[in-house]
């Protein structure tokens, strides 16, 4: 159990952090696209 525990851990903080990059990514494209129809 002690090498499953780390192992998910690490899955787990590697799925946020690509969900969270591509919210950064989504984000920071829809305020380009908000700046160039301005």
């Amino acid at each position: 159990m002690r090498f499953i525990y780390p192992f998910l851990y690490k899955n787990i903080a590697y799925l946020l952090g690509d969900k969270l990059y591509f919210v950064i990514l989504t984000s920071t494209g829809t305020l380009e696209r908000l700046g160039r129809i301005r």
